[in-house]
């Protein structure tokens, strides 16, 4: 049986439980839905408040790979994180350098209280990428899921996009599959309007970026329906109503 991990952060995957997380819950968990449980299964292998950088240098992404066989499917989910510090004084550093090249910054992590050399996204997306064709999975890009932003009744988006385009370029240059979440779901909150999305998110706090079990369940089916039309792979694996 085929497994499909996806990874990301929050936004993506948090778990439900409400005496830890509230309402929140991502469309990672919710995602297994929408697939036929006879062909493939689903692990939500998401960590609140990691970036892509984190899975790398926590180690998380090897144990991943390593439980991965020949023709399973990972789905990497990122873009919302990369842009926080690379260094916090008292927390964890979670961002990376903006940009696909060579650069570096070595920063001292006080959380973890070790030093760290730190990468561009867009390298990390590419040793990524390198590690899913050497084991043999099929790998999947996925820009960040939409926060519930609007701006005199339209969605707006700011920063994702900006991730989304070096996403893009990359799984372009290295052949892998790339599906643009962050327009996805802009599209579909505009389409169904402010005053419905909110009611798909949390919304405590100043909190617009955490889905609620309505907009987990939404985000889920937005990318499932998109992954059944444009992805061969997913063609088969993909069961809606």
């Amino acid at each position: 049986m085929k497994t499909i991990y996806i990874i990301g952060d929050s936004t993506s995957g948090v778990k439900y439980n409400p005496l830890i997380t509230g309402e929140k819950i991502g469309w990672a968990e919710l995602f297994h839905k929408y697939t036929k449980n006879s062909l493939c299964k689903v692990s939500n292998s998401c960590m609140p408040g990691h970036s892509l950088r984190d899975f790398f240098h926590r180690g998380i992404l090897n144990k991943i790979i390593d439980n991965a066989v020949p023709g399973d499917i990972l789905m990497a989910c990122h873009g919302s994180l990369e842009k926080a510090p690379l260094v916090r004084e008292g927390d964890r550093a979670r961002g990376s350098l903006f940009g696909s090249g060579e650069e570096i910054q070595i920063v001292w992590d006080e959380y973890f209280g070790r030093q760290e050399i730190v990468h561009t996204f867009g390298w990390y997306l590419k040793r990524l990428i390198k590690l899913s064709k050497d084991k043999g999975i099929t790998l999947f890009l996925l820009s960040a899921p939409s926060r519930n932003d609007f701006r005199e009744g339209m969605h707006h988006r700011s920063v994702s996009p900006k991730y989304a385009r070096i996403m893009r370029e990359i799984a372009l240059t290295n052949q892998v599959n790339f599906m643009d979440f962050n327009e996805l779901t802009s599209r579909h909150l505009n389409a169904i309007g402010e005053n419905v999305a909110n009611t798909l998110f949390v919304n405590e706090n100043g909190d617009k970026a955490h889905t609620n079990l309505s907009g987990a369940d939404f985000y889920a089916k937005v990318a499932a329906r998109e992954l059944k039309i444009s992805f061969s792979e997913f063609n088969v694996l993909i069961q809606l109503d």
